[in-house]
């Protein structure tokens, strides 16, 4: 070795400490927050799979823990137990909830950041001996790109084995864009998307040649 070397020890680079910014209480502001955290400015965005006031409950932060809100507590009717996390556009957000809603298959939501205009984009209907037209449970995040969400719900379809699904931001436009099979391409998609140019990429829990799950492609037309 011809040039100057740097040598570091464990004595030059020290842990940081971990910081608690807040404590979820239960029932005042939700508790279980399976899913991570969205970020804006110095603002935090996260969902509660319980509580708040009963079913789950979506949250803000501020980054130094400060400022904690209940933006949203779910009463079933309008959803219930969101498991994955949200997506941000122009101050509104975006998330799933696995039960809840007319139906109490699950549903699609929008709340602007300051807590108002909470809507059920997407109310995912009754299964009829297993099968419908849109899935059931979707336990996965959503992605936007513009004014289109895409997702995943991990039962039910037209194959009852899931479906990979597609809306607009103000809730129309729903389109199925993929019905799992259980077979080569798989089943019960838990997790959500991601886009790259006008292909999603995703994965199945099950199913597959070998019935151990799949990373599958799909384009953003069906296709």
């Amino acid at each position: 070795l011809t040039g100057p070397r740097l040598l570091l020890s464990a004595a030059t680079v020290s842990p940081q400490p971990l910081t608690t910014l807040h404590s979820l209480a239960g029932f005042d502001d939700g508790s279980n927050p399976w899913a991570g955290l969205v970020a804006s400015s110095n603002r935090l965005y996260g969902t509660a799979y319980l509580s708040g006031p009963t079913h789950g409950a979506v949250f803000a932060v501020n980054a130094d823990g400060s400022g904690y809100t209940n933006l949203h507590g779910f009463d079933y009717y309008d959803g219930a137990n969101p498991r994955a996390g949200l997506v941000l556009s122009s101050n509104v957000l975006y998330g799933t909830t696995v039960y809840g809603g007319g139906s109490g298959w699950g549903t699609v939501f929008a709340v602007n950041v300051d807590g108002s205009g909470f809507t059920n984009l997407h109310e995912f209907s009754e299964p009829v001996d297993g099968t419908n037209s849109d899935g059931v449970l979707p336990t996965g995040g959503l992605i936007v790109s513009g004014t289109v969400l895409y997702g995943t719900a991990q039962q039910a379809g037209r194959n009852s084995r899931g479906t990979i699904f597609r809306l607009q931001t103000d809730g129309t436009g729903f389109t199925t864009l993929h019905d799992f099979t259980g077979a080569t391409a798989g089943a019960a998609s838990y997790a959500g998307l991601v886009l790259s140019g006008n292909t999603l990429y995703g994965t199945t829990r099950s199913g597959g040649a070998f019935g151990a799950g799949t990373v599958v492609t799909v384009n953003t037309n069906g296709s």
